[in-house]
């Protein structure tokens, strides 16, 4: 879903759409794939990846929209 948004969010295909995405994930093979998708498409600017620990607070809340 998040890479979706984040690649909709290119000119050429939407002129609306977020500003930056942040998957927030416990699987560090999972955030190493945002990651490298990202680079590959040339929207790591847009799209982020950061491994959290599920057991932690969730870091700087209230800072983004959650889904």
């Amino acid at each position: 879903m998040s890479k979706a948004a984040s690649q909709s969010s290119r000119p050429e295909i939407l002129a609306f759409g977020p500003s930056k995405v942040t998957v927030f994930d416990f699987d560090e093979r999972i955030v190493s794939a945002v990651k490298r998708f990202a680079e590959k498409e040339r929207i790591d600017g847009v799209l982020d990846a950061v491994w959290c620990n599920v057991l932690d607070p969730f870091p700087e809340s209230g800072r983004y929209d959650c889904f």
